[in-house]
């Protein structure tokens, strides 16, 4: 009998974990907010006179207040922002997107860090 259990852990653990590994793999539904980097483009002449200008331009894209969480204005002129799925398909159809993208997080994988 403890050879059948045995067995049955060998077989049910590692289904347990593809599962797991499968699930985290999935996609997030449409009514789910990630954390997506926006990438905008301003009328041609437009200018910004302040930061705050800026800011406030990008929070028009957003659908309520609270869900801009970075500016990007020094490289790259977009922001970071919770949205779901659902709302940055209504966001791309706006005047001066250009493309976002989920934002993902990286582990390092490394033992050594060369020091400068």
């Amino acid at each position: 009998m403890e050879s059948f259990e045995l067995s049955l852990l060998r077989i049910v653990i590692p289904i347990v974990l593809l599962a797991s590994i499968v699930a985290e793999e999935l996609p997030a539904g449409d009514d789910e907010l990630q954390t997506f980097i926006v990438h905008v483009q301003p009328a041609e002449n437009h200018v910004f006179g302040t930061a705050d200008d800026r800011a406030a331009w990008y929070r028009s894209f957003l659908p309520e207040d609270g869900r801009l969480l970075h500016a990007y204005h020094h490289v790259a002129s977009g922001f970071a922002a919770r949205l779901t799925r659902r709302e940055l398909d209504a966001m791309s159809a706006a005047p001066g997107f250009l493309a976002a993208e989920p934002n993902e997080v990286y582990q390092l994988l490394t033992t050594h860090t060369p020091r400068a």
